[in-house]
């Protein structure tokens, strides 16, 4: 799966060589380096996880007319949207064929209010044909509407507890062995895999450069390879505002915490600066899911060679 990558902030005292700018005609030093940080509770239930949708919904194994298998990939933006394509069949009866083969087109959103339960809802289209076995076949599409939310796992092996489930509105067109012309099927019970809707935990890491304006206060500039952000430094606390880039935009979040010393070596030189060493994300949101309260058990920061 796929994690996360944001960033806190710096202000670095260098201990025997540290230039702090205090004179307008002096430039400015900047400090730079590496911050990373690892969620507290990484437990599937947290609030401070999200879901990342790559895959579509099946019918639960062993059910029939019709056994939905599909191989879609879908991705997930910053702001929640999912898009997909794929392959999916479906299989009537225990002993295809016949059955039905589609190209598929998925479009949706997974989203929350940071009040209720994550909800998933996609539309998916296809177009194929049907199968009979004999050399022949017909022509045949499909549209299907479905909403889930997170369910307990009915693989109790497995190590994660939810997975997304739901109904599904599903319309087949053409010739099949549920009807001559197209047959409806309002409610047919859906599950995403775990392999096909990922529950993340939120882990940051990011690059900063950052200049001390006083020796309470300064400014960060905050990097990662999707994202970008501003900071400030006061008081021996720090905030950080985040915001994705590319596929990951409509992602923001805001992380606050405290301040420390750290050591680390420069050939034979030993530094001392100040970066954070506790974070906890106040409010935010990622891949349109709102998260609230999450804290960091650890987190570290070191020198940019």
């Amino acid at each position: 799966m796929k994690k996360i990558k944001v960033s806190m902030l710096a202000l670095a005292v260098l201990v025997g060589g540290a230039v702090l700018a205090s004179a307008s005609s002096t430039p400015i030093i900047y400090t730079t380096y590496s911050v990373s940080a690892t969620e507290t509770n990484a437990n599937p239930v947290a609030t401070s996880s999200y879901w990342n949708i790559s895959g579509t919904p099946t019918t639960p194994s062993g059910t029939y007319n019709p056994e939905v298998f599909n191989s879609v990939d879908c991705q997930t933006d910053g702001s929640g949207e999912i898009v997909g394509a794929g392959g999916v069949e479906f299989a009537f009866g225990t002993n295809p064929p016949p059955y039905s083969v589609f190209t598929t087109s998925v479009s949706g959103k997974v989203s929350n209010s940071g009040k209720g339960s994550t909800t998933v809802s996609l539309q998916i289209k296809g177009t194929g044909m049907t199968v009979t076995g004999d050399g022949t076949g017909q022509p045949a599409s499909y549209t299907l509407k479905f909403t889930g939310t997170p369910v307990p796992n009915p693989d109790t092996n497995s190590s994660q507890p939810l997975i997304i489930g739901g109904t599904a509105s599903v319309t087949i067109k053409g010739t099949t062995p549920l009807g001559a012309k197209s047959y409806t099927i309002k409610s047919l019970p859906m599950t995403m895999s775990v392999d096909a809707a990922t529950l993340n935990s939120v882990n940051f890491n990011a690059d900063v450069l950052q200049n001390i304006k006083s020796t309470s206060s300064g400014t960060m500039q905050i990097f990662g390879d999707s994202f970008t952000g501003k900071g400030t430094i006061k008081s021996g606390t720090y905030t950080a505002s985040i915001k994705g880039v590319g596929s990951d935009s409509g992602q923001t979040v805001t992380v606050q915490g405290t301040m420390g010393v750290y050591t680390n070596s420069i050939g034979t030189n030993v530094v001392l600066f100040t970066a954070p060493t506790t974070a906890g994300i106040t409010k935010g949101k990622i891949k349109g899911q709102t998260l609230t309260g999450v804290a960091f058990t650890r987190v570290t920061a070191n020198l940019l060679p």
